[in-house]
């Protein structure tokens, strides 16, 4: 008798995968990769075999996902185009790539037309089942570099080190390739979580040689917050061959939210700096005259006596005077250098009467009116501008 309720149960499970079920993808969120389809219920069968579609099931794919129809490991189907798609196992590959169409499947397409033959791409089981993957882009991975990232600093001249923290984003833009590559084998779900410690690994990797790239391009690392695409290019160019052609993964957008350098680099750039001030003879003047006002506060600060404080002083300053005075001359010198180059006039200026535009060519660049006879003369050794035999500021004759 135990056969008759075996072939009672038999033949009801047939019976119950004759009819029509609804199956996508639930739950999809933001971090979602990868989800085993499900059957919604909303169809006439209530009772389906799992790991069994049965012939006219609804199919639906949601926008910006992708669907493999798969049986006993091979590749029946394939679908990155919204809609509801009915289970026709009669047909031919139908391959609905939508958006990704084009170089960026064709290849992973070709290659696996022979896998399909020879037994497929591995599934999770045998049985058919619809596995959905998220092409939505993923926002806001959270990154920092571990370590300085040290690169070759064209202003500078030196090899600089350089902390970062932001985030970036990813899409999966072959998804057969990243089923096939990434997804772990019996698994009804993957995320984004699920792989973060290897592939943010595999960006600070890629992140160190992306700067470097960068920075020898000529790019300003100092702009670098403000960058963020030209980033991304050199980020998708340096995990180009890493995540595009081993997982069908690219690099959307690398925001930096902070940059800064390390100690060392700090006081590099801090004793450059000052060094590149004390070329302005005010900025040195200025310096020279602010260690004389310190140093005389100092003295008058001595616990010993203000006097005591400073006689060494001035003992000090008398060895150093001719230094200092000579230092002070050249430093005078070279500020009337800068302000009479500044002052002077470039010669043959004059300024239209109409417009008031500065021109140095016998016509008003702004307005065309011709130039007005000129009776003065610019002073060669000051730059004053004249009217007599003589300059009126230095006393030197005209030429």
């Amino acid at each position: 008798m135990g056969l008759i309720r075996a072939a009672v149960g038999a033949v009801t499970s047939t019976l119950n995968d004759a009819y029509l079920e609804i199956i996508e993808a639930r739950d999809m969120d933001g971090q979602t990769l990868f989800v085993v389809g499900e059957n919604v219920k909303g169809g006439q069968n209530k009772k389906a075999t799992p790991g069994v579609i049965t012939q006219g099931s609804l199919i639906r794919v949601g926008v910006n996902q992708a669907m493999l129809f798969c049986e006993n490991g091979k590749i029946l189907d394939f679908c990155c185009e919204p809609g509801s798609y009915t289970v026709d196992k009669s047909s031919a590959p139908s391959f609905f790539s939508g958006d990704l169409s084009g170089d960026r499947l064709s290849k992973t397409l070709e290659e696996i037309a022979d896998r399909f033959r020879y037994g497929g791409i591995s599934s999770l089981k045998g049985g058919q089942f619809a596995y959905f993957i998220n092409l939505q882009e993923i926002m806001g991975i959270p990154f920092g570099t571990p370590q300085p990232v040290q690169y070759y600093d064209r202003f500078y001249d030196a090899d600089l080190s350089i902390t970062a923290r932001g985030r970036f984003s990813v899409r999966i833009t072959d998804p057969i390739l990243f089923f096939a590559n990434v997804v772990p084998k019996n698994v009804h779900r993957f995320t984004f979580q699920d792989m973060r410690e290897q592939f943010i690994s595999e960006f600070m990797q890629c992140f160190g040689a992306a700067i470097n790239q960068y920075a020898a391009d000529g790019e300003d690392i100092r702009f670098l917050q403000s960058k963020a695409n030209v980033l991304s290019k050199y980020m998708q160019e340096a995990l180009d061959e890493s995540w595009k052609q081993r997982c069908g993964i690219e690099i959307v957008k690398v925001g930096i939210e902070g940059m800064g350098y390390d100690e060392a680099t700090k006081a590099f750039i801090q004793t450059r700096n000052e060094g590149a001030a004390l070329k302005d003879a005010n900025i040195r003047e200025g310096y020279r005259q602010k260690s004389v006002a310190d140093a005389f506060k100092a003295a008058a600060n001595n616990s010993a006596g203000a006097m005591t404080g400073l006689s060494g002083m001035f003992t000090v300053m008398n060895g150093a005077a001719m230094y200092t005075n000579q230092d002070a001359q050249n430093n005078l010198q070279q500020i009337q250098a800068q302000q009479a180059q500044q002052g002077k006039k470039p010669e043959g200026t004059w300024y239209c009467p109409e417009c008031g535009t500065q021109n140095t060519g016998k016509f008003c660049s702004e307005c065309g009116a011709k130039a007005p006879v000129s009776t003065g003369w610019i002073c060669p050794k000051c730059g004053a501008q004249n009217t007599g035999k003589f300059c009126s500021e230095c006393g030197a004759p005209r030429s």
